[in-house]
């Protein structure tokens, strides 16, 4: 009689002890404003801009995360904004949390020279995903997301693949905010989805580097301008060729004696001066954010140095 007690005394408690542990999984700080942030910063190859990603809970208490740099000043990043009503949760800020600190989201130390997974940027485009914006109004953005891809290149470390990422947050803090779908706004959200699962990892270069084509193809649709076929051509074109330059790179950049970041900013701005020829100002304005005569420094991969005074 007395093992015939204490056995299912003994079930009930476990079942007890699972119940609450599973409870306290489930517990999340919802917010009601996310947005990202950005401000110009020092470095070796000139000014480069750092954005980072800070959040609001339904107290008012900000949280914020540096992006392997700073997490305060700098101005609102447009169209990186997600809000509703203080009690409305519609932003998971333990889910956010999670990808901005840990792995397989957080990718800091996940860079070597020109091998890296991405730059702030892309980090900040990873905390934001649920949301679907990204920091695309950065200027120059787009020679690092035609590079390195949305949400990062997982070619080098492929233990941050952004598919590990997402599967892993599934299983430990699913998103439990607002559901943003089919807007102008999660475009880049559903292009990732399409070429990758998040149950497998990246399939290959090949299929990386087409989609890669196709956020170039986006980028025609994201402009308030009409690009002609020929003048999209001509870019898909320079992009296919530049980013074979890029791999080739990446494998000897070890033989020189020049610091990776100055040479991977001379890189890019050689690359920009290609785009420079088949388009018009109007056009290259649309798609880089820019002005042909502004200089592109590659943002640092990780950086604590101070904003520059505006």
């Amino acid at each position: 009689m007395y093992i015939r007690f204490y056995l299912p005394s003994l079930f009930f408690v476990a079942s007890l002890l699972l119940y609450a542990t599973h409870s306290i999984a489930e517990e999340h700080t919802m917010g009601y404003k996310i947005d990202s942030r950005y401000y110009p910063i020092r470095i070796t190859a000139g000014i480069a801009n750092h954005t980072y990603l800070e959040a609001f809970d339904d107290t008012g208490e900000r949280h914020a995360w540096g992006a392997f740099g700073g997490s305060t000043s700098g101005k609102v990043l447009a169209d990186t904004t997600s809000e509703c009503g203080k009690q409305e949760n519609c932003i998971d800020i333990s889910t956010v949390n999670y990808m901005m600190t840990e792995k397989p989201c957080f990718f800091k130390g996940a860079y070597n020279g020109f091998t890296g997974v991405g730059v702030c940027w892309n980090m900040v485009n990873r905390g934001l995903y649920y949301t679907g914006k990204t920091v695309h109004k950065i200027p120059h953005y787009w020679v690092i997301e035609k590079t390195y891809g949305t949400y990062g290149h997982s070619r080098w470390y492929p233990q941050y693949d952004f598919s590990k990422c997402l599967n892993s947050v599934e299983q430990k803090y699913p998103w439990q905010g607002h559901h943003y779908r089919n807007t102008p706004d999660t475009l880049e959200m559903h292009l990732y989805k399409r070429h990758f699962d998040a149950e497998k990892p990246e399939n290959g270069q090949d299929d990386f580097f087409e989609y890669l084509q196709d956020l170039v193809r986006l980028s025609f649709l994201r402009t308030n301008i009409r690009i002609n076929a020929s003048t999209q051509d001509a870019v898909l074109a320079i992009h296919k060729k530049t980013y074979q330059s890029f791999q080739e790179l990446t494998e000897t950049y070890a033989n020189s004696n020049e610091d990776p970041e100055e040479l991977m900013s001379k890189f890019f701005n050689e690359t920009l001066d290609k785009y420079k020829l088949v388009l018009t100002d109007e056009e290259y304005e649309a798609l880089f954010n820019a002005k042909k005569s502004d200089v592109f420094v590659l943002p640092p991969m990780h950086t604590n140095n101070p904003a520059i005074s505006q």
